[in-house]
């Protein structure tokens, strides 16, 4: 009798061991259920936060349309002292806030002139350009010069002596094949021969990559590229070109071309004006946890119609 009651312990022992054993799993797959859920769930919600953002940035496209669209009915000339240059530093939205900020991007250097009807003479300007740049020697700005004009162009042959294109990029560590056709960011740069990050941050201000045989606006151009218009204009000369305009902007080209600081000095009319066609909107929405930074190339014909040409976004 006492070895079958032993033996019958032992097997309620087992059993009552499996059970908790099962227990056990059982409390760790649905523990790792939640988990997942609760994964799905945050996910869910970010994608959800995300979308909302993005729908807040586009939003800020259709508040520079219409600033835009007004500006131009108001004059014919785009200066900074006016609305659409003014910044949208904090808007409540639902849930969060959206800011945004337009500038003028033919107050900049066009990478795509170099593809355009006076390549050579965009070459001198680009070329004059770097030169006043702080860390950028005359040598380093000549090779920055024609690796881009390589970039841009459509054939494959490398200019003497210090150009770029496949025998060159297919030779680095991680290889890649130039371009050839114009530039569709100027964060191209940073795959050119010469550029480095440091360059790039240095140029980055002074650039924009529009259509080929775009004007530079003088109401918003920095010192340096008004500077880089006409050979022999300092930056200083240049510096007093901008401090005239800030007692008034330049109304007309000729107002611009009979300063006093240019007289003497070659420079094409028809690289020049004082309205612009291309602006470039960064708008950022918060959204919860999520943020949109979105970037938006707007093209605003002469009637004022306006809207965006390219975007590219951050995404958090």
């Amino acid at each position: 009798m006492k070895r079958r009651t032993a033996g019958k312990n032992n097997q309620q022992g087992v059993a009552l061991i499996t059970a908790l054993l099962i227990v056990v799993l059982a409390s760790i797959i649905a523990s790792s259920m939640l988990s997942t859920q609760n994964v799905s769930i945050h996910r869910s919600g970010n994608l959800f936060l995300g979308e909302q953002a993005w729908w807040y940035a586009i939003g800020a496209e259709n508040w520079a349309t219409q600033i835009l669209k007004r500006d131009r009915e108001d004059n014919e000339y785009d200066h900074e002292g006016e609305d659409w240059a003014q910044n949208m530093d904090y808007l409540p939205v639902e849930g969060g806030f959206l800011s945004g900020a337009l500038s003028d991007a033919q107050g900049r250097f066009n990478l795509n002139n170099l593809v355009g009807k006076n390549p050579d003479k965009a070459a001198k300007q680009f070329e004059r350009l770097l030169g006043f740049i702080k860390g950028i020697d005359p040598y380093s700005a000549n090779v920055i010069v024609q690796s881009t004009r390589d970039w841009v162009d459509d054939d494959i042959e490398p200019r003497f002596p210090e150009g770029a294109e496949d025998d060159y990029y297919l030779g680095l560590e991680m290889p890649y094949r130039s371009a050839n056709r114009p530039f569709t960011s100027v964060s191209e740069m940073l795959l050119v021969r010469g550029v480095t990050a440091d360059i790039y941050r240095a140029i980055l201000p002074f650039l924009s990559a529009l259509p080929p045989d775009t004007t530079v606006n003088v109401n918003t151009a920095p010192a340096e590229v008004l500077a880089s218009l006409a050979e022999e204009v300092t930056l200083e000369e240049a510096a007093m070109l901008v401090a005239q305009r800030e007692q008034g902007p330049y109304e007309n080209k000729q107002a611009f071309l009979t300063q006093e600081v240019l007289a003497g000095r070659v420079l094409d009319a028809e690289s020049v004006d004082v309205s612009t066609q291309y602006f470039m909107l960064q708008s950022s929405a918060t959204v919860g946890t999520a943020r949109v930074t979105l970037y938006s190339l707007m093209f605003r014909d002469e009637k004022g119609q306006t809207h965006a040409l390219m975007r590219s976004k951050d995404l958090i």
